[in-house]
């Protein structure tokens, strides 16, 4: 086929990332971009040198000929401009979270599948190498049954600056933000089990805070630089049972007093083996032996992966490795997390 024609709706920090992996596959055209915000649309635009510029989707999508968009936006208006793009029967890339309630994104789930086309959510963590080498071993049988999984990421001072912390714009606070890379990821590598039940627990733990020398994500966005809305949650446990007998313990936070971990950790336990991800390794017992295995991996660009793997799939129309309905399940699990916080008690799927 012709170079396929993409569009990317929203020029947010993340949008970069998505250029360049577009830019960098001899597969892909970039038509056109979009945003409300004419400062940053014009920014970026003048950074890639790209010519065509939309502050209106809508009006973009009726005037260009495309194959393919990359949803870039708020949060709050992924599945929105999702829907736009499914409506006009385009391929879409929906960056994470999917969307800030499972009833939007089922919406978008049956509208993808009627469309016939890729229906994809940007879940990075996926696409790693590392990644790749344990989800292996774990197919193949070599972990056995799952019994149990331990998934955590936490961060010291890691909360972002911008809208993140506004729930308007991002639908929750550190859950909905690096808690839905943390929960797909473990959820991936488990399999995918079907949820049961979850007791969850969300919580404003450390923030607002003003801390000195480190890094912090900062919304390419002005508003709420000084975090003057501070109304999500910066840490949210849960326990969660799937219907398979499987059970997973979940920790994430922005912000903690205490230590941080150095990125995310996954831990597998299986009835003839295990696996962790960080470091990354493999355990299970021989002719009565406990025996540990260190694996080795080359490291890649996951962004790099994620897109050159969108762009294969609409190529070849096959549905990618992280299909929007499986966004979906991440949304409804992460609702469910955040309605257990409020009732303060466990909660059954389906709501």
């Amino acid at each position: 086929m012709d170079k396929i024609r993409v569009a990317i709706l929203g020029t947010g920090t993340i949008s970069e990332s998505h250029i360049r992996g577009y830019r960098n596959n001899p597969k892909a055209e970039i038509v056109a971009i979009c945003d409300n915000n004419e400062a940053r649309l014009n920014e970026i635009g003048d950074r890639y040198n790209i010519q065509k510029r939309y502050t209106c989707a809508k009006e973009l999508l009726e005037n260009e000929e495309l194959d393919a968009v990359s949803v870039c936006s708020f949060p709050v208006n992924h599945v929105e401009l999702a829907l736009l793009a499914v409506e006009k029967g385009l391929n879409v890339l929906v960056e994470k979270p999917l969307g800030v309630n499972y009833a939007e994104t089922q919406v978008l789930v049956e509208k993808v599948k009627a469309n016939g086309k890729v229906g994809m959510v940007g879940m990075t963590h996926r696409y790693r190498n590392d990644v790749k080498v344990m989800k292996t071993l774990i197919d193949a049988g070599k972990v056995g049954e799952i019994k149990h999984v331990n998934a955590r990421l936490i961060s010291r001072r890691g909360i972002p600056i911008g809208f993140f912390t506004d729930k308007a714009y991002a639908g929750g606070g550190a859950l909905f933000d690096v808690g839905v890379h943390l929960l797909d990821l473990a959820w991936y590598l488990a399999g995918t089990p079907e949820p049961e039940t979850i007791s969850g627990n969300t919580m404003q733990n450390v923030g607002p805070v003003n801390t000195l020398t480190i890094n912090r994500w900062r919304s390419s966005n002005p508003y709420n630089q000084d975090q003057s809305v501070f109304d999500v949650d910066d840490m949210s446990v849960a326990f969660i049972r799937f219907k398979n007998g499987m059970t997973m313990n979940f920790e994430i936070a922005w912000g903690v007093n205490g230590p941080t971990t150095e990125g995310i950790y996954v831990d597998v336990y299986g009835d003839k083996g295990g696996a962790s991800l960080v470091p990354l390794a493999y355990y299970t017992e021989e002719n009565n032996v406990v025996m540990d295995a260190k694996l080795t991996f080359g490291h890649n660009d996951w962004f790099q992966t994620e897109i050159n793997h969108f762009l294969d799939c609409v190529e070849n129309q096959v549905e990618p490795m992280s299909p929007i309905r499986e966004g979906s399940t991440i949304i409804q699990m992460l609702e469910a997390i955040a309605v257990s916080s409020e009732r303060r008690r466990e909660v059954v799927l389906p709501l």
